[in-house]
């Protein structure tokens, strides 16, 4: 048996609780372009959302700033057997309202995402358990259907919480994380204040405030004049501003997020047709969108994983742009004068969003291809493409949020027949992506996953677009730096 000890981040945590221990003083306030659409941690799929949440709750494993998997609320971790691994809870954690953690508590969180029926949006990331059970007041073992060899990345975004609290979780949220809840209105500001008897020591900041600000151009402004001291999204012509304004920076990093255009399979429209679908990658030219609209800050797109995941195939190349061949294969497919096909986007969310939409839609009318683009305000647009599963035959949407950075976060829940977040269904890949996920070889896991690129490259269920470099504006009073997996943990802050 393998067993996960927590020495070198142990360390750390008492690093940290040692540099937290003095009195939470000052406070950090967070611009994003959107607000989080619930505070209840397991009817979620938002990175915006998360962001908030990450700082409430605590998970059993944690990600660190360098894609390690550390413990967070589980000390230690082994493997029992093929479909068992037994956790080891961290004594003494308690939740803001002091009461403590139990292992009641993991198996109560991880069931209520994980069990069948299930109404949350990340059930399928997690359907591969079948139960937890309670060994004994500190330890669990979470049982899955089949071996699953990436279990303690993948549930470092499953918050824990208590039972008791679930009525009222989703307005007033009760955690064990570094930040306790204390307000918030809607669509202009979410307060939390540090949690003093935080189990890695008390945070060096009093108080953060999270805004939602949808205009770019409005956060930058809060940001130079002092209003705000962490924006998201900024806009590449303003790097240079930002820079010379003296009081704040830029700081840029790869993301783990790409972005492409959904397909709606699931209503009928001409995208039922695979010479339809890879016309319209051929449409698009995805140098120049980089170039024009994201001024660089962008990698483009050949399969649904990019080259930080596990599961990348490199000697895949992106659809070359090429409109000619874009118009023969529309006309092989039976559409020789093209089509007019609904699109939406939501604005404000992701690097230049609307912008990129709107260049999209130009470049698929120059094949024919005339585009009706509705723009939506991300709370309706993300409901629609969820909750209502009303997504229109085009929709333009990131993801950034993969468990464990492995590829299973991507072909499953996105493009899985029968998912929630999927309009999309072939056998054949569902076949490769269950196989990929059962298997404990990790060479096997690559040759699979090579496989399920070539499949969705050819099939083409979506316009594959780009991976974006994230462009923060931080306040030069504030000592934070940003992660590549785009959560905005406030633990480590703290002012120059």
């Amino acid at each position: 048996m393998k067993k996960v000890a927590g020495l070198f981040a142990l360390i750390g945590f008492l690093f940290l609780a040692n540099a937290g221990a003095q009195q939470p003083a000052g406070q950090i306030t967070v611009a994003q372009g959107v607000d989080p659409t619930t505070m209840d941690p397991h009817m979620q799929v938002e990175t915006t959302t998360i962001n908030v949440l990450t700082n409430i709750f605590d998970s059993l494993t944690f990600f660190n700033r360098d894609n390690e998997v550390e413990p967070g609320l589980a000390v230690s971790w082994e493997i029992i057997d093929d479909n068992t691994w037994e956790f080891r809870l961290r004594e003494g954690v308690r939740y803001h309202d002091g009461s403590p953690l139990t292992a009641d508590d993991v198996v109560f969180s991880i069931m209520r995402v994980a069990a069948p029926g299930s109404r949350s949006p990340s059930h399928s990331r997690y359907a591969f358990i079948e139960d937890v059970e309670v060994v004994d007041p500190t330890t669990v073992h979470i049982k899955t259907f089949e071996p699953y060899p990436i279990l303690p990345a993948v549930i470092t975004d499953l918050f824990i919480m208590k039972e008791e609290h679930e009525d009222t979780v989703s307005t007033a949220p009760i955690g064990t994380g570094p930040f306790r809840f204390v307000s918030w209105t809607r669509d202009e500001a979410l307060t939390l204040e540090a949690f003093d008897e935080y189990w890695r020591g008390a945070p060096e900041v009093e108080r953060v405030v999270f805004r939602p600000i949808p205009e770019a151009s409005t956060r930058l402004a809060e940001l130079v004049t002092g209003g705000v001291d962490i924006i998201t999204n900024i806009l590449p012509h303003s790097v240079p501003s930002v820079e010379a304004s003296g009081v704040a920076s830029v700081k840029r990093i790869q993301s783990t997020r790409y972005v492409f255009v959904g397909m709606n399979l699931e209503v009928d429209s001409p995208l039922r047709s695979r010479e339809v679908r890879q016309a319209l990658n051929y449409a698009v030219d995805l140098d120049g969108i980089i170039a024009g609209v994201l001024l660089g800050n962008g990698e483009p797109m050949s399969q649904p994983a990019h080259a930080v995941h596990f599961g990348f195939d490199e000697s895949i190349s992106p659809y070359p742009y090429d409109p000619e061949r874009a118009r023969e294969l529309l006309a092989q497919a039976g559409y020789p004068d093209g089509f007019k096909i609904d699109m939406m986007t939501p604005t404000g969310r992701y690097l230049n969003d609307q912008l990129a939409a709107e260049a999209i839609a130009g470049q698929l009318g120059e094949i024919g291809v005339e585009v009706s683009l509705e723009v939506m305000e991300w709370g309706t647009y993300v409901n629609a493409v969820t909750a209502e599963r009303t997504a229109a035959p085009l929709y333009f949407l990131g993801w950034g949020s993969v468990p464990g950075l492995d590829a299973d976060g991507i072909y499953i829940p996105l493009l899985g027949t029968g998912q929630n977040l999927s309009y999309y269904s072939n056998p054949e890949l569902d076949e490769v992506a269950k196989r990929a996920r059962q298997t404990m070889d990790e060479n096997e896991r690559l040759r699979l996953y090579s496989e399920a690129a070539q499949i969705t490259h050819e099939d083409a269920p979506w316009i594959f677009l780009w991976n974006q470099y994230d462009l923060y504006g931080v306040s030069d009073r504030l000592d934070w730096d940003p992660v590549s997996f785009e959560k905005i943990w406030l633990y480590d802050a703290s002012f120059n």
